[in-house]
């Protein structure tokens, strides 16, 4: 086996002590470096394939370079796939593991996670219950809850950007002439918390523009139940849906054609999300997209504030939305 190169053979190679290697290494502030040195130190670790030794460094301060992602029984779909790659990746860039930790049905031995990897910081899909801020603040352990987590525990610039996606399919059906406008919400309660605040701002959309609240329909993703909706939005005189996510927006297109409605004639749906179905489901599905590595970016940027004990940034929200107009509007 090849030995693993070490600060003492980088600091041989470039010329230099070993404690100059750790300062250059650790992006440990020290003046007295020129740049021309510190040049000469990542150029000499690149050559030899350092790369820092994350268990020592956990003895040494009592943390790793470890960033637990705690997503506790929640169903695994495009958007959630997609946002743990991107936050493995942005993580990693930025000189941190992402330790991902799904529950499925049982209940998540934090302490003992915590206990065993000694985490710089966390991510929280959900809310963390008492016990469990307790014990990260015990460690100094920087917590970030986000997506699922309740309204009030989220960043300002999240909550600004669920707020902009529901304005923005409500926007789009105003500006196609509806004025009775229906609301598809899941039923499953590991995805309430989310899809309340989504239908939150909706509701504010639709009360801004002075129409009749939405008639909201809340029902899983099974075939009988969106046809029970199709029929209540019908007896309302409800001419468009938005809808929670893509897989309610895809649902409720299914329960139309199945009633003969003609879609968007008839029925205007819209989704969140614009995963890769929307484009092959008939019609194609108009949906609100979140740009994923614009938001983790903003994520991640929170964490490393956290982290560092700096105050939160601010975000441009704009550029983490795209709409995707297409067939069913």
């Amino acid at each position: 086996m090849p030995k693993r190169a070490t600060l003492a053979m980088v600091a041989q190679r470039a010329g230099v002590s070993v404690a100059t290697v750790s300062y250059v290494l650790n992006d440990k502030p020290s003046g007295r470096i020129p740049e021309s040195t510190k040049t000469l130190v990542r150029r000499a670790a690149a050559d030899l394939g350092y790369t820092p030794n994350v268990a020592a460094q956990a003895l040494r301060t009592g943390k790793s370079r470890v960033v637990l992602f705690i997503i506790p029984h929640l169903p695994i779909n495009f958007t959630i796939g997609e946002m743990m790659t991107e936050i493995g990746s942005q993580l990693d860039a930025h000189g941190y593991v992402a330790a991902m930790l799904t529950t499925g049905e049982r209940k998540l031995d934090l302490a003992s996670t915590v206990h065993a990897t000694s985490p710089a910081a966390a991510i929280s899909l959900v809310d963390l219950t008492p016990e469990e801020h307790k014990l990260f603040a015990s460690r100094g352990i920087a917590v970030v809850e986000t997506a699922f987590a309740s309204l009030d525990k989220q960043g300002v610039w999240h909550r600004q950007l669920q707020r902009a996606i529901s304005h923005r399919q409500i926007e789009h059906l105003v500006e196609r002439g509806h004025t009775q406008i229906g609301w598809a919400q899941p039923v499953d309660p590991r995805l309430i918390g989310l899809a309340n605040m989504r239908m939150a701002w909706a509701k504010e959309a639709i009360k801004s523009y002075r129409l009749k609240p939405p008639v909201v329909q809340r029902f899983a993703l099974k075939g009988a139940e969106a046809d029970r909706a199709i029929k209540a939005w019908r007896a309302k005189g409800v001419t468009a849906v938005a809808c929670y996510s893509d897989l309610w927006a895809m649902s409720t297109l299914e329960a139309a054609r199945r009633a003969g409605i003609d879609v968007p004639s008839e029925l205007a749906v819209i989704g969140i999300d614009n995963i890769p179905l929307t484009e092959i489901v008939e019609p194609p599905l108009t949906s609100v997209s979140v740009n994923m590595k614009r938001n983790v970016e903003a994520l991640i940027a929170d964490l490393l504030a956290s982290i560092a004990d700096e105050p939160q940034l601010t975000h441009d929200i704009e550029p983490m939305i795209k709409f995707v107009k297409r067939g069913s509007t």
